[in-house]
Parts: structure tokens; C-alpha cells; sequence
């Protein structure tokens, strides 16, 4: 807890149960996470404390097991990369419950999970308490200065990056944390070409109505790779054009980027 509250700047924050809560969030984001976890029980994607443990590997029974087990592939790729790599400290943007920032923190000294859902974060931090690695903030790091600048040598985004609606202001709000020389890594998030969006959108709009969550739309979106161009993604990997269906089924459809701090 010392070396986390090190990194974070004002007195805007309190501890609270293993969570450094940022007291304005709350409002603004609490009817979000009201229905996130409505339609993710929906869905069949709420974990107990034993299986966060476990996750990205779920039971063969589990009704999401197939997709679990492309995900489990995605970050086996990224963490091959970490091994050897000298990374003191990380910052995992919307990381939920934490199983991901988790993950990290084998291969980092510390490793910081942010989210703006605190159930999410509350069964993180009962889930990875014996974890003196790991540190959790309920706050809006894109909008507000939470940290100190230039705190952090690595940032993920684990199947969240398409929670944010300004490629540019989350960016920017990323280098403004990273050290020189630090990077930004996103996984599991889908980017469409530009023929692909507007369909897109469309079936997301479809699925929430049928859902019965109409109002999760709004904060649920489709980037394209162009809007990644001026930051000189690096593609680690990404899905072949002529890869069939039943190829998709057995790696992720979704490409691994990474794009450096840009030198001043």
C-alpha cells in the first residue's frame, strides 16, 4: 500500500478495504456499473472468488469456456514477451476483477489495477489479498491526474480499451503516465477497418436492445486501425484476413498492439 500511495498525487483519494477510492467517481459512474453487472450475470459472466483465482482458465463446462480459452491464448503471447523484461511497475486500465493485473504482477514489482466498477475491484482485492504486488484505484485516471506523471514503465488494456470513447484523450492520458521509453499494450479488444464500423455498431445496439440494456450502448466502442495510425502501432499479432471460422475459434480474433511513449 505505501509504495502504490507513492505514485498518486493530491488528497482526492482514500483507502477503503484494499481500494483507493477516488471520491468523485462514484456518481459519475455508478449507474454504468449498475447495469454492467446486471447484463454480465446476464450473460453468465459473474465469478466467484475462487474462480477470479483460476481465470483465464474456467471449468470445460463453463458456457464460456471456448472463449476463455482464446483469451488464455492472448495472454500466454503477451506474457512470453514479459519474461525477461525488467518491468518495475504497471498499470492495468480497467481491470476488473483483476485476475489480469494478477497475471502482471508475476513478472512486474508492482502492478496497479484501475477500474470504475468497484464491485469488480471490491472482489479483486478479496481475491488477490495476500498479493503485496497488486494495488487497486476506483478512479477516472483518463479524465483526472490520479497519478504522478511519468510513473509507470507499462500499461495494459485487457479486453477493456473499447470502454473508452476518444482514442486521442486515452492515449494521451497513458503517455502522460508512462516513463520515456514505456508503452501501451492492448489485447483482446476489437478494432474493425472502416467498412466494418457502422455494422458493427449496429450489431451492438441490436444485441444491448435485446439485452434489455438499450442505454450500454452508449459506452461500448468501435475504434478502427486508422484511428491508431498516427500513434505507429506495433502489431505483435493480428488475425490473418483469410483465416476461416474454425481457425478463429482456436486463437483470438483480435490483434495484440502495442504503441511506445512518443519521444518529446
Amino acid at each position: 500500500m505505501i509504495e502504490a500511495a507513492s505514485v498518486h498525487t493530491g488528497d482526492t483519494l482514500e483507502y477503503q478495504e484494499g481500494i483507493w477510492v477516488e471520491k468523485q467517481t462514484r456518481s459519475a459512474f455508478s449507474a454504468f456499473e449498475d447495469d454492467y453487472i446486471k447484463i454480465r450475470d446476464k450473460e453468465h459472466r459473474i465469478f466467484s472468488v475462487p474462480e477470479i483465482r483460476q481465470l483465464p482458465r474456467v471449468k470445460s463446462t463453463h458456457p464460456h469456456a471456448e472463449e476463455w480459452a482464446i483469451r488464455a491464448r492472448s495472454i500466454d503471447r503477451f506474457c512470453r514477451m514479459l519474461k525477461g523484461k525488467k518491468v518495475a511497475t504497471a498499470m492495468d486500465i480497467g481491470c476488473g476483477t483483476g485476475f489480469f493485473a494478477n497475471i502482471l504482477s508475476q513478472y512486474c514489482k508492482q502492478v496497479v489495477g484501475v477500474d470504475v466498477n468497484l464491485t469488480e475491484l471490491r472482489l479483486a482485492a478479496e481475491a488477490f489479498a495476500g498479493n503485496d504486488r497488486l494495488h487497486w484505484y476506483y478512479a477516472d485516471i483518463i479524465n483526472n491526474k490520479v497519478f504522478r506523471a511519468a510513473s509507470f514503465d507499462l500499461i495494459t488494456f485487457c479486453c477493456s480499451f473499447q470502454y473508452f470513447a476518444d482514442v486521442q484523450q486515452v492515449l494521451d492520458a497513458c503517455f502522460y503516465h508512462l516513463r520515456p521509453g514505456g508503452s501501451v499494450h492492448i489485447i483482446d479488444t476489437p478494432f474493425y477497418e472502416n467498412d466494418e464500423q457502422e455494422r458493427a455498431q449496429k450489431a451492438t445496439r441490436h444485441y444491448y436492445q435485446n439485452m434489455g440494456f438499450d442505454g450500454l450502448a452508449a459506452h461500448y466502442f468501435h475504434h478502427t486501425l486508422d484511428q491508431l495510425k498516427p500513434f505507429q502501432p506495433i502489431m505483435h499479432y493480428k488475425k490473418g484476413k483469410l483465416l476461416s471460422f474454425f481457425a478463429h475459434r482456436h486463437d483470438s480474433p483480435f490483434p495484440w498492439i502495442e504503441i511506445i511513449k512518443p519521444q518529446l
